[in-house]
């Protein structure tokens, strides 16, 4: 285990505390029970592959009816308005 330090709100502490008393643990146990809780229901990376993503940083050479035709852009559908103007 590592040791490492963290600032709570002093009603968190409490209710932490409170817990950690009444379920005859200590705070940190609490602390760490939550964490890695939180961890295993939270991804840490990029699940699949998700088009915005992959998009994000790169407006340069987008349709100017990007906004307006993001189905056909992003996956690969049909598009609406007939043409694809480029900027």
């Amino acid at each position: 285990m590592r040791r490492t330090q963290i600032y709570l709100d002093e009603k968190a502490d409490e209710q932490c505390r409170q817990r950690a008393a009444a379920e005859g643990r200590s705070a940190s146990a609490v602390i760490r029970e939550a964490l890695d809780a939180y961890l295993a229901r939270t991804p840490t990376t990029l699940e699949g592959n998700d088009p915005i993503r992959t998009m994000a940083g790169s407006l340069r050479g987008l349709p100017v009816d990007a906004a307006v035709e993001h189905d056909r852009d992003l996956y690969d559908q049909k598009a609406t308005s007939g043409h694809r103007p480029r900027r």
